[in-house]
């Protein structure tokens, strides 16, 4: 390590040819008192010029993050809000008939009914197959708060679910 600082003061590199005659001969007449204060003014600027060129752009873009973050927080706080005050007026259960909400909840639970025989205040059957477990966990959750669930068999080979229900008229 000490070698590889001695080989790098030992290179001389001619500084005074860097710098334009004119400066050098300005810089030789000046005295050690204004050749420090040049110095340190250089020193200054270059501080400054860091400061307004690197160091406030990313402070702002990072303000501007926090503040767009800020925002966003704000507009989901609002919608949930939103959201919380429907349910409350509505209640929890949707308007839609009992197979209705089903044919709605597909997409969204990624499920495909296999077979469904519905009637009104009668025990009913739904038997469907589900691509996330975690999903039809979610969806199963969702039927209860809508009818009472009487039975259900879970086949895990075939990732089909048969529930036997009696939803409310």
């Amino acid at each position: 390590m000490a070698s590889l600082f001695s080989s790098l003061s030992s290179v001389d590199i001619p500084w005074h040819k860097l710098v334009p005659a004119g400066v050098r001969l300005w810089w030789s007449q000046q005295s050690n008192r204004d050749q420090l204060a040049v110095k340190v003014l250089a020193l200054f600027l270059v501080l400054a010029g860091g400061f307004k060129l690197v160091w406030l752009p990313v402070h702002e873009q990072i303000a501007e993050q926090k503040a767009k973050e800020d925002r966003q927080q704000q507009r989901l706080e609002k919608a949930q809000l939103r959201n919380y005050e429907r349910i409350n007026q509505l209640g929890a259960l949707t308007v839609a008939p009992f197979p209705d909400w089903i044919k709605s909840q597909l997409k969204a639970y990624r499920i495909s009914v296999v077979s469904h025989q519905h009637q009104d205040g009668k025990e009913s059957t739904l038997i469907f197959r589900y691509a996330d477990q975690r999903k039809a966990s979610d969806f199963m959750q969702q039927i209860a708060r809508r009818a009472k669930i009487l039975n259900h068999q879970v086949q895990q080979a075939n990732r089909q679910i048969q529930i036997t229900y009696q939803a409310s008229l």
